[in-house]
């Protein structure tokens, strides 16, 4: 796995309403890669920078991914019928044992008691904001000594939010949270 796979597969899923397939093992695998790029990053500014973004692209598939799950689980009262990773299926099994106490079929604590908290090492990014490139753009230096780009069309980067806000007022990128409203 690469990253262009992941960040293909976020721009897949934020350009239709459906829960698309993903494979079983989709974000093992990109757990992998990011614990690669973490330890690269611990001698290479840009791996790090790598790591982040990659990390806040996976955070981001996975909520819409589970937005449009619950949402369909809404709308037809079953799971959706694409192939669904691990982590997904937990999150629809985790709901399916919800509903089920909410109709008296278990009881709360039965359903709390099988929900444990996954908890690990955390990379701190200051206030910062997933964005999309909408044209072509040269290199940004970041404070860190970072330089990142150049950009193409359909690049996603994690850029400081007063960058991020100052290039989307120039038409050059669209902020994430502007695209998942859609």
């Amino acid at each position: 796995m690469d990253t262009a796979e992941v960040t293909n597969a976020l721009l897949r899923e934020i350009s239709t309403r459906d829960v698309l397939d993903l494979s079983p093992d989709f974000y093992e695998r990109a757990a992998k890669l990011l614990e690669t790029l973490r330890e690269k990053g611990e001698r290479d500014l840009f791996a790090r920078y790598e790591a982040t973004l990659l990390q806040r692209t996976l955070e981001k598939l996975f909520l819409i991914r589970v937005e449009k799950i619950v949402t369909h689980m809404l709308r037809t009262g079953r799971k959706p019928e694409a192939k669904l990773p691990r982590e997904e299926i937990e999150v629809v099994r985790a709901l399916e044992r919800a509903l089920g106490a909410v109709r008296g079929e278990v009881t709360i604590q039965e359903t709390l008691a099988e929900v444990q908290p996954v908890s690990k090492g955390r990379v701190k990014v200051r206030d910062g904001v997933l964005v999309m490139f909408l044209k072509p753009y040269s290199k940004i230096m970041l404070e860190q000594g970072i330089a990142l780009g150049p950009f193409s069309r359909g690049d996603l980067a994690y850029l400081p939010r007063n960058l991020a806000k100052e290039l989307s007022e120039k038409g050059v990128v669209e902020l994430f949270e502007e695209l998942s409203r859609r």
